[in-house]
């Protein structure tokens, strides 16, 4: 199945080539250390691409279709449209599944739907526990996964609500 993939993308990366030869795709790291329910990832800042061989195994032709093209399309999009100029100048964000990407899926022939519909039952892993912080806020209490409980408890970090601004503060209790 790893081989089917690199295919892929090398089959993606000759046809953007193709049809827009301006366009940038760069050298990018391809690893399938991916798990639970995401089929794959893209980097954010486009070094690498990350899959999912259980799910693409199970779903191999939609997977090469589909998925393949998905994650390799956000890499194009990342080193074509989504630049520090951008950014400096302050202009609009480009959207993750924006107009950009769905060019870009509409050149490699893959359909521009952004999630998949894979049974992942066999794939998902156990989720986090989670625990409840509140800020100063009037009645709004916030779930904090464990990793992040643990590293506000450590003093290693501190959070703070998007809506108030203060730093969350541990209730005592775990959110069930």
């Amino acid at each position: 199945m790893k081989t089917a993939i690199v295919q892929k993308l090398f089959e993606c990366r000759r046809r953007l080539r193709k049809l827009e030869p301006e366009l940038k795709v760069p050298d990018y790291k391809i690893t399938f250390e991916l798990r639970g329910a995401s089929a794959g990832t893209c980097r954010r800042d486009g070094s690498a691409l990350n899959f999912n061989l259980g799910i693409a195994e199970d779903n191999r032709d939609d997977f090469l279709a589909r998925t393949v093209p998905h994650e390799f399309a956000h890499l194009v999009v990342t080193h074509n449209y989504d630049t520090e100029a951008r950014q400096y100048l302050r202009r609009k964000r480009i959207r993750p599944h924006g107009k950009e990407w769905e060019s870009i899926m509409n050149l490699l022939g893959a359909p521009t739907s952004r999630c998949h519909n894979y049974d992942v039952s066999n794939h998902v892993t156990s989720r986090q526990r989670r625990w409840e912080y509140e800020c100063k806020c009037p009645d709004k209490t916030h779930a904090v996964s464990t990793t992040r409980h643990n590293k506000v408890q450590d003093q290693t970090a501190s959070y703070n609500c998007g809506i108030c601004h203060t730093i969350l503060n541990f209730t005592g209790k775990e959110v069930m």
